[in-house]
């Protein structure tokens, strides 16, 4: 058994056996979309509304996916749940202060919450000093994360024969500082308890607290997508994947997105099940729509993974019979022909997406028996005139169509910005240089059948400011485009921002 995990069987087996909730007197839901207050159909703009309207003993509180910037208090024991698929994300504390008399059936429950506190504690459970029994909490598939003045559970019992008992399932517990995980304080008879099952609770314990699951994690870069922003989902192949129990009766099913439990052969540690998705492809093309026998045409794909910590790798097939693997690749075709090189991105857990780029090669002896005197038609659509593109988030694009009967032997672009007399020229590689306004530096975009495309590399950060683009293109027989026109869409001017 792990170390941390339940000392024997019968104490596991009474964690897991969680009495079923009461019947609700009423069904509130909390979205950030409904107007301040409550309505007579129990709709609510927030958890503070809800509390303010007085809810009673079991009732279940659904919050919609969003964030909520507050700290409600509830003088009775309530469920609440994150309801629908995504986020329910709540910034601050959320409290229990629960009343005097003997302990009601009711167990405080909360399930799919994410709680993040900017102070004080995530949840807080608190009895009345003439309180009797043991008040029961139960919390699933929630992210509790304490701060440097707060716990992730927080448990203080009065001073009469009343406690409070507190399970976990699939929870977790990762504060953002030197937080305790739990503070369980004991002000009366019997001590209050915190047991938990597949759970990931990071940080310091008090007494009476089991963890069934990790209590600690060497690396947590390596299991979480962000744990300095907070984001406590599960990376790729994080070590919690899978090692969790599969369903053993009466646990919620869904993770703190809503996602079903299990995805692969068990259930996820914590409160995320990591749900693993294929690659993308943003865009492939080539250096050159058409080609001549024996002349070496670029390839070049833009792509990734929505899952963190996952990667991709690359692998071509030109359609006659020759591969090579990488974003990047170079090759020549050997005879004339309409070929359709193919691109497939396979992440590493084997799922897979694929592009495709038209290449037409001729042979150099029909060049010379060409009539074409005709340049290709080009254009720009991204940017528009006056769009403003904003670096820092996503690559910038750039893209746009362009055909010729003959076929696209290149599509160039020059990117500039005027500095007092001159101007200065991006050069297509690693930055900008200074120049004459008169003499443009082109570089050469990727083209993929009708269409054009080019990303600016990751290390380039234009300045803000105005920027002009323009684009040409010349096809296989040497007939290039006119000089630019705004009007027809070869020049536009927009803005990089940040």
């Amino acid at each position: 058994m792990r170390s941390g995990a339940f000392g024997t069987a019968a104490v596991t087996a009474a964690v897991l056996a969680l009495p079923a909730p009461a019947l609700a007197a009423s069904q509130w839901e909390v979205s950030p979309t409904f107007a301040a207050g409550c309505d007579s159909g129990h709709r609510c703009h927030s958890l503070t509304d809800v509390k303010n309207a007085g809810p009673s003993d079991g009732d279940v509180v659904l919050v919609d996916p969003g964030t909520y910037s507050e700290s409600p208090t509830f003088p009775v024991p309530l469920t609440l749940r994150g309801n629908k698929p995504g986020d329910a994300t709540i910034r601050g504390t959320i409290a229990f202060s629960l009343p005097a008399g003997p302990a009601s059936s009711t167990p405080v429950t909360v399930q799919r919450l994410i709680v993040l506190p900017t102070s004080g504690d995530a949840l807080s459970i608190t009895t009345n000093p003439a309180t009797a029994g043991t008040w029961t909490v139960e919390i699933e598939s929630t992210i509790l994360s304490g701060t440097s003045t707060g716990a992730g559970l927080h448990v203080v019992t009065g001073a009469g024969t009343g406690t409070v008992s507190a399970t976990g399932r699939h929870v977790t517990i990762a504060d953002a500082g030197s937080a305790d995980a739990t503070n369980l304080v004991n002000n009366g008879v019997t001590a209050p308890s915190a047991a938990f099952v597949d759970s990931i609770v990071l940080g310091s314990t008090s007494a009476g607290t089991n963890v069934g699951g990790e209590a600690s994690v060497a690396d947590r870069s390596a299991t979480f997508v962000n744990p300095g922003a907070e984001d406590f989902h599960l990376r790729a192949h994080a070590p919690e994947i899978d090692l969790g129990h599969s369903g053993q009766g009466g646990e919620l099913a869904q993770d703190i997105d809503g996602d079903a439990r299990p995805f692969g052969s068990a259930w996820d540690l914590g409160a995320d099940e990591f749900v693993e998705h294929a690659p993308f492809i943003v865009g492939a093309g080539g250096s050159a729509g058409a080609a001549v026998v024996g002349e070496v045409v670029f390839f070049g794909v833009s792509g990734g993974d929505p899952d963190p910590g996952d990667s991709v790798t690359y692998h071509w097939s030109f359609g006659d019979g020759a591969g090579a693997n990488g974003p990047s690749v170079g090759h020549a075709f050997g005879a004339p022909g309409a070929y359709t090189p193919t691109v497939t991105a396979t992440d590493t857990y084997g799922r897979t997406a694929t592009a495709t780029v038209p290449v037409r090669v001729v042979s150099a002896s029909s060049l010379s028996r060409s009539g074409d005197r005709t340049p290709p038609r080009v254009s720009i659509t991204t940017p528009r005139p006056g769009q403003r593109l904003r670096e820092g988030r996503t690559v910038p694009r750039f893209a746009g169509r362009v055909s010729d009967d003959s076929g696209v032997r290149r599509v160039e672009l020059a990117l500039f910005r005027r500095r007092g007399r001159g101007c200065l020229w991006f050069d297509g590689r690693r930055g900008f240089r200074s120049g004459s306004c008169s003499r443009a530096r082109w570089f050469r975009a990727l083209v993929n059948d009708f269409t054009w495309l080019y990303f600016l590399p990751r290390n380039v950060r234009p300045a803000p400011g105005p920027y002009s683009l323009e684009v040409r293109a010349t096809d296989i027989v040497g007939n290039r485009t006119a000089r630019v026109s705004a009007r027809a869409r070869t020049l536009v001017a927009f803005r990089f921002t940040r």
